[in-house]
């Protein structure tokens, strides 16, 4: 009895915490970097955090809140972009985005293609692993294989593993 209650309990914990089950990870350099909120995927695209991904990148980050504007600075790069625009400026020249970068719960999100490409670095999407990864090989990919795996090991996941039955994981399979 206390077994069932203690998966059941799992069983419900887990339907109402499905961000446990896949987030995105950013590799950059080979190495795979926390964010303090998670890269989002729209339409296909994943549009990440721009400071903490563009800070990790090296870049000097500015938020002009009159104007809602981002101003991110590397080397001899300048790349303005503006909330809800989909028009960026890259040293001068314009350029057309597929998705406007948005505010949310105040950190701004882009699409990580504009910066790779504005600074001229290497980009790959690897959907094995949900990994974004920016100036590194799939090489280096073991590194956010082992990340993922043990993003997603936790007490409760191990507790569920140990009390869960077949009949809760089907509960839980049409729960979702």
């Amino acid at each position: 009895m206390k077994r069932k209650l203690v998966a059941t309990l799992l069983a419900m914990m887990l339907v109402s915490q499905p961000i446990l089950a896949s987030s995105t990870n950013i590799m950059i350099n080979g190495e795979v970097i926390s964010l303090p909120v998670s890269a989002v995927r729209q339409d296909g695209t994943t549009l990440i955090p721009v400071r903490a991904v563009a800070e990790n990148l090296g870049c000097e980050v500015n938020w002009i809140g009159e104007t809602k504007t981002v101003e991110i600075i590397k080397d001899n790069t300048v790349i303005i972009l503006k909330i809800g625009s989909k028009t960026a400026t890259v040293n001068g020249s314009q350029k057309t985005l597929d998705i406007a970068p948005f505010l949310d719960n105040g950190t701004t999100f882009l699409p990580v293609s504009v910066l790779a490409e504005a600074l001229n670095l290497p980009l790959l999407w690897d959907s094995t692993t949900n990994t974004v990864l920016i100036n590194s090989s799939t090489d280096d990919l073991t590194v956010a294989k082992n990340v993922t795996e043990n993003s997603v090991e936790s007490p409760f996941l191990q507790m569920w593993d140990e009390y869960a039955t077949p009949i809760h994981i089907k509960f839980l399979k049409n729960s979702v």
